[in-house]
């Protein structure tokens, strides 16, 4: 039973999804991803690390638009989590978790190799700043193009809008 009595604890356990709480740590040189409840415990144990070919100078955790996904909010279903980086070489990098499975590799893109600074949205999106301010460039993660539907073209294949 349930506190007091109410709702039957055993039942509603069974019928939730595993769900895992991660840390996602990222350093020029490698990506690594601990489970939350080791890492609490002051555990080091890694569910996996990678040392990308190139050094990271911006990175950071964002769930990327699914195809239909025409807003984040309301769904309530779990959708896909991914590292997102820009390389020292003006390459956007992007890996799902927790396996740091990749999923693109796009670049050098001129917008992100003459960057004096980048940072990402939760959504993806991607604002590379340079000349001061002078240029701003905006580049977005698109969802994989259906075999129907708009059309294909570089940006859809590419995974850049």
């Amino acid at each position: 039973g349930g506190i007091g009595g109410i709702g039957d604890d055993e039942d509603a356990a069974a019928a939730a999804p595993e769900v895992t709480a991660l840390i996602c740590v990222a350093s020029a040189e490698a990506l690594r991803v601990y489970p939350a409840n080791g890492a609490a415990r002051g555990e080091r144990h890694t569910v996996k690390k990678i040392a990308p070919d190139e050094p990271i100078i911006a990175a950071a955790l964002v769930i990327p638009p699914s195809h239909g996904d025409e807003s984040s909010s309301g769904s309530g279903s779990a959708r896909l989590s991914a590292f997102a980086a820009v390389s020292s070489h003006g390459r956007l990098l992007i890996w799902a978790l927790p396996g740091l499975v990749p999923l693109a590799s796009v670049g050098p893109l001129p917008p992100l190799s003459a960057a004096d600074a980048s940072g990402f949205c939760i959504d993806g999106t991607l604002i590379a700043i340079a000349g001061g301010g002078a240029s701003v460039a905006k580049l977005a993660i698109a969802p994989p193009a259906s075999s129907g539907g708009r059309g294909g073209g570089a940006a859809a294949a590419s995974g850049i809008e």
